[in-house]
């Protein structure tokens, strides 16, 4: 994963966009859903006997003999994060229209129906633990606890990847085995960003490098925290030199006394939504941040500076995935990988300033596009030093590791 900055530019590591909602967040509901014998009446339904785990039975059909049943209904339905798409001033969407022109099938696209992970997977959830439609034929999913059991409840389809050119073609070897879904079974990567610091230069005395320094006392409620639980962890994991991706529970319990005494009486608010509203009025002077927000704001804010810590910090993916329930599962694998084509998925990046998981897109943009502040950013395509300190969020095993994990880091937030 962190091979060669070109590879990681290409697709796989913390990219940038226009401000968006909050990102992902914890689950927090109480208690796994157990979904016993909850998709009998679809796998019945596609000849597949149901049985008391719907991940079994997922992991029994065969998944050449489903796509073969479908076919293309000439529609479907995408569920999407605000504003992660291309878009113009009218409201129009040039690939998705490109997309019905080539193939003829028409994309209701819903954007803005992800606010948040936890508050979209409890939302589609409980249809899918009943074997029925979300409503959606498509939808987004950063890797996470989420994602996790979306596939382990056997919740979604597996791709076809034998109708999938482009992605075979074009996919960034990243994108083709990511850690969380191995050989891309389940999923195909849509974006990718990171998360760091943001501040503005003009308002504080220094240079700020690394979460550590979030804890200096000149800096006392100046400091604008999100509430993404993972977001906290990876931080304060990194400070202490701790490998996120292999912690243990000592781990997150040192982690999250670090952040309970060192940091959090610095911290003016943790933000969910709208911290770069806060961060754009001034209102906070150093924000944990993502780094296409600020991208995106640098035109405006010439003063406002993004930095990758010094210590460590996130690397997220957001990926396409169709539910099992799906009504029009092949239009949207259709569109899957139509996506995959460099000249479509750079148009989509020179709008939301992400980082593609398709190969060549920098390039294209540089050429094709003429847009250099893009291309040559070094927000969008760090160097391999700084790339080497990126991490993937923790794997919970299981729902009562993940109830653990949660059970620590919640009070950081909450204040008790």
């Amino acid at each position: 994963m962190r091979n060669s900055p070109d590879h990681l530019t290409a697709a796989q590591l913390r990219g940038l966009t226009q401000p968006r909602l909050t990102r992902r967040d914890l689950f927090r509901g109480a208690g796994a859903l157990t979904c016993a014998g909850a998709l009998a009446g679809v796998l019945d339904a596609c000849g597949i006997q149901g049985t008391n785990n719907s991940g079994e039975a997922a992991a029994s059909i065969n998944w050449s003999t489903w796509w073969a049943s479908k076919k293309v209904n000439g529609h479907f339905s995408f569920d999407n994060w605000a504003e992660y798409i291309d878009v113009t001033k009218h409201g129009k969407h040039p690939t998705l229209e490109r997309f019905t022109a080539k193939t003829g099938i028409k994309v209701a696209y819903n954007d803005a129906a992800v606010a948040d992970v936890a508050t979209y997977y409890g939302k589609i959830s409980p249809s899918l633990a009943a074997g029925k439609p979300i409503g959606a034929d498509l939808f987004v999913m950063t890797n996470g606890w989420q994602f996790t059991e979306l596939v382990q409840h056997g919740w979604v389809a597996q791709l076809d990847h034998a109708r999938m050119p482009n992605f075979l073609k074009y996919a960034d070897p990243t994108a083709v085995s990511p850690s969380y879904d191995f050989d891309a079974l389940h999923s195909a990567v849509w974006q990718t960003g990171y998360t760091g610091i943001a501040y503005h230069s003009d308002m504080i005395e220094g240079d700020i490098t690394g979460w550590a320094d979030l804890t200096k006392p000149e800096y006392h409620g100046k400091v604008g925290l999100l509430s993404d639980l993972d977001e906290l962890a990876i931080a304060s994991m990194s400070v202490l030199g701790v490998q996120p991706e292999t912690s243990t529970e000592d781990d997150w319990r040192k982690a999250a006394d670090w952040l309970t005494s060192k940091l959090r009486p610095n911290v003016t608010k943790f933000y969910d939504q709208g911290y770069l509203d806060a961060f754009k009025a001034k209102q906070v002077p150093i924000v944990m941040a993502y780094s296409g927000d600020v991208l995106a704001i640098q035109s405006d804010f010439p003063k406002a500076k993004f930095v990758f810590p010094r210590e460590g910090f996130t690397v997220w993916h957001d990926n396409m995935m169709i539910p099992i329930t799906a009504r029009n599962p092949l239009d949207a694998l259709t569109w899957i990988d139509f996506y995959y084509q460099p000249s479509i998925a750079a148009t989509v990046e020179d709008y939301i300033w992400y980082v593609s998981p398709v190969t060549g897109v920098r390039q294209y943009i540089a050429d094709e596009l003429q847009d250099t502040d893009y291309s040559d950013s070094p927000l969008a395509f760090p160097p391999a030093d700084v790339l080497a300190k990126a991490h993937l969020y923790p794997i919970m095993k299981d729902r009562t590791e993940h109830d653990l994990y949660t059970s620590i880091f919640q009070p950081v937030v909450q204040g008790s």
